[in-house]
């Protein structure tokens, strides 16, 4: 903690926040189609040229929303394409059956669930808990700040981790704890 401090503070060498690399983690709470769901987002506060912001989503915890499939019972046959695709009006009209024959890339898929469920209104949104934010703003640093709930003095949004990261460590944290690719 000490070698942050004397580094973000040390005059030669200030380090101002850029602000393109903020991200937030929280624990969505959203209703799908009638079951309760609480879903690992990621979103990235992004500038404009006229440095408005925004948050946008990042990352999602894939197969919350559709969970895999363990068997498939819906398919399209490795043939149809000889009978000009005439299964997919059955598999269209069969409910619920896109989850299976809809392709969710590993990367990024848990970003595809959300955006198939948003555009289908399936979802209902509940609230968020659980917000951490992590800066990667820093060069050489990466800090974490939650919220501490405690019944004394010291409660509130505090530093949860201050971690020493180059470029590498840095992309590999947002690959391993905050889902993104």
């Amino acid at each position: 903690m000490n070698d942050f401090v004397l580094d973000v503070t040390d005059p030669a060498n200030a380090k101002l926040l850029n602000n393109s690399a903020i991200y937030l983690s929280a624990n969505m709470h959203v209703k799908h189609k009638g079951a309760d769901k609480t879903v690992f987002v990621v979103l990235q506060k992004v500038y404009n040229e006229n440095n408005g912001a925004k948050w946008i989503f990042v990352g999602v915890r894939p197969n919350v929303i559709y969970p895999p499939q363990e068997t498939v019972p819906y398919i399209i046959p490795p043939t149809n394409n000889e009978v000009n695709f005439l299964s997919l009006n059955r598999l269209m009209k069969t409910e619920n059956s896109s989850a299976v024959w809809v392709h969710f890339p590993k990367e990024g898929g848990g970003l595809s669930e959300l955006k198939i469920a948003w555009a289908r209104n399936e979802l209902e949104f509940i609230n968020m808990d659980n917000l951490n934010y992590h800066i990667l703003d820093f060069d050489g640093w990466i800090v974490s700040v939650r919220e501490f709930v405690r019944e004394n003095e010291n409660s509130g949004w505090l530093i949860d981790q201050i971690i020493q990261a180059d470029i590498g460590a840095k992309e590999d944290y947002k690959k391993l704890i905050l889902n993104i690719f």
